[in-house]
């Protein structure tokens, strides 16, 4: 018999009225992922795994697809249609509804911690000593091979692609920053930041990396792409400790730092010096993760319930708080 395999995704003619989603990955058991209306800024709906996958701990969202990466042993990576899909296998049509699961992939090795798409393949950072990033094709979502990183380059927590390179960000002291070469998948070499513990978030933006690290206080350590060196180290105020996210929009960096309540530093990438530092109410505590979209920055904190803050860029104010359902806990990870 013949076989056919493809996909067709069906969707509304300029998409849904009145929606603008992002969506929040929970670190719960089982995992969860919230999805947000950015325009009402209101919960859609929540999307609950399987009972053995739990912390959906990276988001990172490819064609119509959103990948969800678990925090468990063994690791995993969660599939989630986010518009209508039809899928054809061996002649036979499987309809899956939006904003439903649509596989799991199981690795031999534990603990997701990040995800990055470059061409049409995902990659995975797993935190296990030493640090193993797994190569998924997403053509057909299956295991291509992994990569073992060198002792020493232990427990990954952050990736960043840029210029055919991967960079791999370790939860190690000083922290380390690993470079891989995406076109043959090898090891190239690793840049000792000087800070620690952890580089926990990685942003590559004009040439430059920067890498947050969980310090106290944060820092911010700069690196030249171009001989992958430290260019410059920014290190924050008494109190501002703890850099779990980045995010770049125009000329500025944000960094989301975990404290009680939980704060934002605005960086100058000009000068790369600190412009200001926002800090949410009590209770808005531990901002680990960060998007932005139409001038807007949402803030994932890792409260109970979960909640989402949502940042006017214009003046650097915080404009609302949005607090999910009883059990809907720790915002993880963002994706728009």
């Amino acid at each position: 018999m013949s076989r056919r395999v493809g996909l067709r995704t069906i969707r509304s003619v300029g998409g849904k009225i009145g929606v603008l989603p992002i969506y929040a990955g929970l670190s719960t058991s089982p995992g969860k992922i919230v999805k947000i209306n950015t325009l009402n800024f209101s919960q859609i709906a929540t999307l609950t795994f399987d009972e053995d996958e739990n912390n959906a701990y990276a988001l990172v969202i490819e064609n119509d697809f959103l990948y969800a990466g678990l925090g468990m042993s063994p690791g995993k990576i969660v599939k989630v249609a986010l518009e209508k899909v039809i899928v054809i296998i061996e002649e036979e049509e499987y309809e899956y509804e939006e904003f439903t699961k649509v596989g799991t992939l199981t690795f031999d090795y534990d603990d997701v911690r990040a995800l990055a798409v470059s061409e049409s393949f995902l990659y995975a950072a797993l935190f296990t000593p030493p640090g193993i990033i797994y190569k998924v094709n997403l053509t057909d979502f299956s295991i291509d091979s992994y990569l073992t990183l060198n002792p020493g380059e232990d427990r990954l927590n952050s990736l960043a692609v840029g210029n055919s390179f991967l960079y791999a960000g370790t939860d190690t002291m000083p922290a380390l920053v690993v470079k891989v070469d995406l076109s043959d998948f090898t090891r190239v070499s690793s840049l000792n930041l000087g800070v620690g513990p952890g580089a926990k978030a990685l942003v590559v933006n004009g040439g430059f990396l920067y890498a947050g690290i969980g310090s106290s206080p944060g820092s911010i350590v700069k690196v030249d792409l171009s001989d992958f060196s430290i260019a410059a180290t920014l290190t924050f105020d008494n109190g501002e400790n703890d850099v779990c996210a980045l995010w770049i929009n125009g000329n500025f960096l944000y960094a989301g730092l975990n404290t009680s309540p939980g704060k934002v530093v605005k960086i100058s990438l000009s000068d790369f010096s600190k412009v200001g530092t926002l800090t949410f109410d009590s209770g808005e505590d531990y901002v680990r993760a960060l998007a932005v979209k139409n001038s807007f920055l949402y803030a994932g904190l890792y409260t109970t319930p979960g909640s989402v803050a949502k940042v006017n860029l214009t003046n650097f104010s915080k404009v609302k708080t949005l607090t999910f359902d009883t059990g809907e806990d720790y915002v993880r990870a963002l994706a728009l």
